[in-house]
């Protein structure tokens, strides 16, 4: 079986026939016939038709591919999509971790190595209530070069939805809104609502996978601009990068500033995490977990670090781990921040299979490091970002001239400081009645003591 007898049986077999043995046939096909396959599909307008009507039950047939066939023909950008409950299966698929992903999939994976991006790279990011981060994290990426955002959110309670709105109506992002509707991976449905449902994002040759505490940092030395560090990676031949987290920590401060994060947090802890987050070729990844891609069904891949070696290649078990290194680039993880700010991230639901509709779900999640290196004794410094600022300063004033995004702006910072006193009040409240050891409490109990006397001031 190769690409051109499967043409000629998908448009001569009848209904029933060709419902029922597409996928199987289908599967017989090499890799690159199977591109090629995916090839006709796009230029051929009957042959999608006949599938998408036929074919019905596989989404990706049925609905991405035909998604994709008119965005390739007019390439028109995408400002804002909002999903619903029928695609929160999105988030269950085995995208090929435990065993192979559905037949259309496949297909999907391999014809997207056709696309020939125009713009260097996007950043993908989800977030849930971190509107106070948004325009910050977004004036960054744009100030190192990135080409554009999408962001993927759903479930807003903060005000985040005005921003976002405000951001996509500018063209400044694409605003994914996932809107899921019933207990799914929201995470997971997020990257995949993006990278294989969102036929835009091929038009950027490198997707960074980030979240809105996690920054991609440049060594001023080296490079002011991800464009030579980007292009020099891709002629080494890599596929993916890989760039080892540092972990800054709250530096002792207790309550959240309207000022930049990255200018806040110039401590951070010894370099000892080996975890990493991935910079990939887009066109070759259909999906994307938290810290490395899921790569195209039967392709192989070769993962870099930042120094230019060989990382990672497909019989790597952990490609979200790798090897510390710091040389021309990184990222900034501001996880803790200060102590408004851990408790404010608490308070979110995170993005396992949740219940969307939950608004606040408190949990002391890693309650032991935040305190750990809450002050300056565990930490280091790290002023390595400075010479950056200037830059991100006019980034942000630009965004802000806007009047409605610097209107929605301060209605999320005016609604988190109107919040936040009870949320620690709360959280306060459920440590000192939880069964956490007893040291642990009493330290929770100084670094409380303490905010309520900065508050009270």
């Amino acid at each position: 079986m190769n690409a051109c007898a499967l043409r000629r049986w998908c448009l001569r077999a009848d209904n029933q026939t060709l419902a029922g043995a597409f996928g199987a046939f289908l599967c017989l096909l090499t890799r690159d016939e199977m591109e090629r396959f995916g090839a006709f599909l796009l230029e051929d307008a009957d042959l999608l038709e006949r599938l998408r009507c036929t074919v019905s039950d596989d989404y990706w047939i049925s609905s991405v591919f035909p998604k994709l066939a008119s965005w390739c023909r007019e390439r028109e950008p995408l400002s804002h999509t909002r999903l619903d409950g029928s695609t929160d299966f999105l988030g269950q698929i085995d995208y090929g971790v435990e065993r192979a992903p559905p037949a259309g999939l496949i297909l999907l994976g391999q014809t997207r190595r056709l696309i020939e991006p125009r713009k260097r790279a996007c950043v993908l990011a989800t977030a849930r209530n971190e509107g106070i981060y948004l325009l910050e994290w977004v004036a960054w990426h744009r100030m190192i070069g990135f080409d554009h955002i999408f962001l993927c959110s759903n479930n807003n309670t903060d005000g985040s939805n005005e921003l976002l709105g405000t951001l996509a109506r500018h063209g400044i992002i694409t605003w994914i809104d996932t809107n899921p509707e019933s207990p799914t991976r929201i995470q997971a449905k997020s990257y995949s609502a993006a990278l294989a449902c969102t036929p835009q994002m091929l038009d950027y040759r490198w997707t960074l996978v980030a979240d809105l505490d996690e920054f991609l940092a440049l060594d001023w030395k080296h490079y002011r601009h991800i464009g030579p560090f980007f292009d020099l990676q891709e002629a080494r031949g890599a596929d993916a990068i890989a760039f080892s987290w540092v972990m800054m920590t709250p530096n002792s401060q207790l309550q959240h500033r309207d000022i930049p994060m990255v200018s806040r947090f110039q401590r951070r802890e010894p370099p000892e995490n080996v975890l990493v987050k991935t910079a990939f070729q887009t066109r070759l990844a259909p999906f994307s977990h938290a810290h490395h891609p899921q790569w195209a069904y039967q392709h192989s891949f070769r993962t870099f670090d930042t120094r230019g070696k060989l990382l990672h290649t497909e019989q790597s078990g952990h490609q979200a781990i790798g090897q510390l290194s710091e040389k021309n680039a990184w990222i900034g993880h501001y996880f803790h921040k200060s102590l408004e700010e851990y408790v404010w991230k608490c308070s979110r639901p995170r993005g396992g299979t949740t219940s969307p509709q939950t608004a606040t779900q408190m949990e002391a999640r890693f309650l032991e490091p935040f305190i750990d290196f809450f002050g300056t004794e565990k930490t280091l410094p790290d002023a390595r970002l400075t010479p950056f600022f200037p830059a991100l300063e006019a980034e942000i004033n630009h965004l802000r001239s806007f009047p409605d995004i610097r209107e929605a702006d301060q209605n999320i910072r005016l609604g988190f400081r109107q919040k936040i006193g009870g949320l620690v009040s709360q959280f306060s409240q459920d440590i000192e009645n939880s069964h956490r050891p007893t040291p642990l409490k009493s330290k929770w109990e100084e670094l409380y003591a303490q905010y309520n006397e900065m508050a009270s001031h």
